[in-house]
This record gives C-alpha cells, sequence and structure tokens, in this order.
C-alpha cells in the first residue's frame, strides 16, 4: 500500500532532485518511495520544509536517511525506556 505517495520503478535515479514528492500524511512530510526493480534495493526521497518535521515511526530494521540539503536533528532509540542518541546534520545547498 503506497499511501497516495508517488512510486519511482526503474534502475536507477539520475538525478534524486528531480523526483517528484507527494504529501505523505503519517510523515507529515512530502515523499517518493523508490523501488529499483531489485528485491532488496528500496527506499524513499522525503522533502521536510524548513521548521518541518518527519513524524515518528517504529521499525523493525535499521532505516537509512541521506540529507541531501539543509540541516536539522534526528533522535533514535531501541525501546521506549533505552537511552536516546541525537544527531546534527547540514548540508551545503545542491547546485
Amino acid at each position: 500500500m503506497n499511501e497516495g505517495v508517488t512510486i519511482e520503478r526503474q534502475q536507477g535515479v539520475g538525478d534524486v532532485y528531480a523526483v517528484e514528492t507527494t504529501p505523505w500524511q503519517r510523515t507529515s512530510t512530502k515523499t517518493a518511495f523508490l523501488d529499483l526493480t531489485t528485491d532488496s534495493v528500496k527506499g524513499s526521497i522525503v522533502d521536510i520544509p524548513p521548521g518541518g518535521k518527519y513524524n515518528v515511526e517504529k521499525h523493525m530494521y535499521e532505516e537509512i536517511f541521506f540529507v541531501l540539503n539543509g540541516r536539522g536533528a534526528t533522535t533514535v532509540w531501541v525501546e521506549s525506556n533505552s537511552p536516546r542518541q541525537n544527531f546534527g546534520v547540514e548540508v551545503w545547498p545542491h547546485a
């Protein structure tokens, strides 16, 4: 189920900045899912506006986020009572 989010199905993505993102209510972001036509390579492009946020989600497996532009912070933890780790990131604007 894609929840109304754009799905890009292709061998590769030449320019991630050119991929159209659409609103995804569950995360409060604009997103495009990537299905790179293999069983193991799937991901998403998420557009979080300045001052915006990505709603908290619980994942069974690791999740990798590549920040392409901007700055922000994230917090990760394993269980509700485990220590939380905070990470900040800043990326120069795309030319």
